[in-house]
């Protein structure tokens, strides 16, 4: 897949002025975030947290949201997905989220027993912000 790169240029660029906008109190620009960096072995210590050795197939990246003075910040958490089989169309890979608990009993469990999956840590920008490019700036 070809990317396009203007598209993906004014995406970045509209969702920075949005958060610029957002006015939160002593300027505190560090809880805006801009972009996430995850690095490698964070992605392969997701790929290969199954027991039996084998890789899992993808990583998901779930969005959310930090409160910070009533302001809506967003962040994303990374799991480790496995394929499942088939899209309801045949023509994709349907991946399903490794391991990850279906209710807040499973959840309690899962805690319990120390079995829940692992995450990737996303560095936010800033502070772990790129140098000066399209995106960046």
């Amino acid at each position: 897949m070809t990317a396009n790169w203007t598209e993906i240029k004014n995406q970045v660029s509209a969702f920075r002025n949005y958060l610029k906008n957002i006015a939160l109190p002593g300027g505190n620009s560090i809880a805006k975030k801009y972009s996430f960096v995850i690095s490698a072995n964070e992605i392969e210590k997701l790929l290969i947290q199954k027991k039996d050795g084998s890789r899992l197939d993808g990583i998901r990246v779930y969005l959310a949201a930090d409160a910070v003075n009533g302001q809506i910040i967003p962040t994303i958490h990374v799991i480790a997905c496995k394929i499942s089989g088939k899209d309801s169309n045949g023509t994709d890979e349907h991946y399903e989220d490794y391991n990850v608990p279906v209710n807040d009993k499973e959840l309690n469990d899962a805690i319990i027993a120390g079995t829940l999956p692992e995450t990737a840590e996303a560095k936010p920008c800033p502070p772990m912000c790129s140098g000066l490019n399209i995106l960046n700036s």
